[in-house]
């Protein structure tokens, strides 16, 4: 059994760059959103 860091250590960096980016897009979606439902409340 390897230890669980060096199994995290072989998984590519590109993956988890991927990963950060597609959580940040999703979370500017998730933003504007909330901004549209506010400003759509607020007319």
């Amino acid at each position: 059994m390897a230890p669980k860091s060096s199994v995290i250590m072989s998984v590519p960096v590109e993956l988890y760059y991927e990963v950060f980016l597609t959580n940040l897009s999703v979370v500017n979606v998730c933003l504007n959103l909330m901004q549209l439902n506010i400003y759509i409340y607020s007319v």
